[in-house]
């Protein structure tokens, strides 16, 4: 690539607003981590297990109601549109029904819900917290706005907003008292600072008539809807599925532990992958085909790269789960173990469905997530009545691993390029992890996840998935004049 392409307007502004974003989304792990010790300290494990069934209930309609327009959709129609401040009104208010609606719905079947999970007590928590299926795509709608726009950077410390106003009031309101109630408040507050941050960076048309028709927008948004529905089910019928097979509060508490270190990494992608697919779509609509094509190789190399590291440090769960979250969360290790396997497919996941979006190629999102929702609770069925939380945790793992790596072969030529490199990767992040476990978790505090991470990014050095001229360019993208005044 030559020097003037590397500078090039789409990659710097992407680079250097996903690098934002990747700070941003970083602060889930401490943030995540101190408000878990938090919670736990203040609900009990049992408390915490309650509140981890009632937000397994609640974030998946939440997404999936953010799929329909606020998601990958809402970046591809802003990005490519020939007045993208007006599109992004209309989906800001359709955005509001949509959340609205789903809300309304969810707080008429909370009752039904609670009293299916076993918890009937549970019914007033469940239409406090489905607040978030009104909220999430409202926020996700000016977000990616923001990101179809090409503001990367203010999309980005949106969500360290989120993160750091939700850390605040849960140790304000759950520190005075407020248990269960004070958690999902901080959760439901913090997300409209994010609404009002990026409403103040950017106020978009909110009175501009909406004109986006279904038949205009079938066959992306019925794909993708279609694709987040199943997804979401699938990460989160595990637990849901552990409360009605009888698991005990205590199991859950571990397995919400476990869930909350296996979503780290797949946190990472949307920073990455949401505005490659703005980034994309604009180098394409210049004419930008060598940049455009230049970005997806990045891309490509930096899912392998993660999924990689993402299987290196499933071998040290044992000293993770001791030192994040203590003793009593030891049992969570093995759970964390398989989780963080389906992480990896996450990553990949993301991956195959920023390629399809912006290669027209949407119709084979369901191709990738039907099966894998129709094996998981099949095999949930089959294996939780007998291994409770880890026959839980196998089976999201697994099918979560393979999901990704179906993604990843169903993805346009050139395939053998991409497969190998991914195979490269995936080898080192197995020796990273067989590494982490021969070092165990008796040595020094967290030694073993650093020597896993570390072999594993060797390999990766050593065959050729991570170069050192990745490295220069990701560098110049970030310092250059042009990344400075996007």
């Amino acid at each position: 690539m030559s020097e003037g392409q590397q500078q090039s307007p789409w990659t710097a502004g992407l680079v250097r607003g996903a690098t934002i974003g990747l700070f941003a989304e970083a602060l889930a792990l401490p943030v995540g981590l101190i408000s878990a010790a938090f919670l736990t300290r203040h609900l009990g494990l049992e408390g915490y297990g309650l509140l981890g069934v009632v937000l397994s209930a609640v974030v998946p309609v939440a997404w999936v109601a953010v799929s329909i327009l606020a998601g990958r959709t809402a970046v591809r129609l802003v990005s490519g549109a020939p007045m993208p401040m007006d599109m992004a009104g209309q989906l800001i208010r359709l955005n509001f029904r949509i959340g609205a609606a789903g809300w309304v719905l969810f707080s008429a079947l909370s009752p039904l819900l609670a009293s299916w999970l076993g918890h009937p007590e549970l019914t007033g928590l469940l239409i406090l917290a489905g607040a978030e299926i009104f909220l999430l795509p409202l926020a996700r709608a000016y977000r990616n706005a923001l990101i179809g726009l090409g503001f990367y950077q203010h999309a980005g410390v949106s969500t360290a907003v989120f993160q750091l106003v939700r850390l605040g009031l849960i140790v304000i309101l759950v520190g005075s008292g407020m248990s269960l109630e004070g958690a999902i408040l901080a959760l439901l507050s913090a997300r409209v600072a994010e609404i009002l941050w990026c409403r103040r960076r950017c106020a978009f048309p909110l009175r501009v008539p909406i004109r986006l028709r279904f038949s205009e927008l079938r066959g992306l948004s019925t794909s993708v809807f279609l694709f987040a529905l199943c997804i979401q089910v699938f990460n989160r019928i595990d637990i849901l599925l552990l409360t009605v097979f009888g698991g005990s509060n205590k199991a859950l508490g571990h397995f919400a532990a476990a869930q909350l270190l296996a979503m780290v990494p797949g946190l990472f992608a949307p920073s990455v992958m949401t505005p490659a697919i703005a980034a994309i779509t604009r180098a394409r609509s210049a004419g930008d085909l060598v940049g455009a094509g230049n970005i997806s190789l990045q891309l490509e190399r930096m899912a392998a790269t993660m999924a990689g590291l993402t299987l290196a440090l499933a071998g040290a769960t044992p000293s993770l789960c001791r030192y994040l979250f203590g003793s009593d969360f030891a049992a969570a290790a093995p759970l964390a173990a398989w989780l963080l396997i389906g992480s990896a497919g996450v990553l990949l996941k993301s991956l195959a469905v920023t390629q399809l979006v912006v290669h027209y190629r949407h119709f084979l999102l369901p191709a990738i997530a039907l099966p894998m929702l129709g094996t998981a609770v099949l095999a949930h069925v089959l294996v939780i009545p007998s291994w409770q939380a880890l026959g839980a945790a196998i089976v999201t793992g697994t099918v979560g691993l393979l999901g990704g790596l179906a993604g990843v072969v169903i993805l346009p030529a050139p395939r053998c390029p991409r497969l190998i490199r991914l195979a490269k990767a995936l080898a080192g992040g197995l020796l990273g992890f067989l590494t982490a476990r021969l070092v165990g978790a008796d040595g020094l505090p967290l030694l073993d996840a650093v020597m896993g991470v570390t072999v594993a990014l060797g390999m990766m050095w050593l065959t050729g998935v991570v170069r050192a001229e990745d490295i220069r360019r990701l560098y110049a993208n970030l310092v250059s004049p042009a990344a400075k005044s996007i």
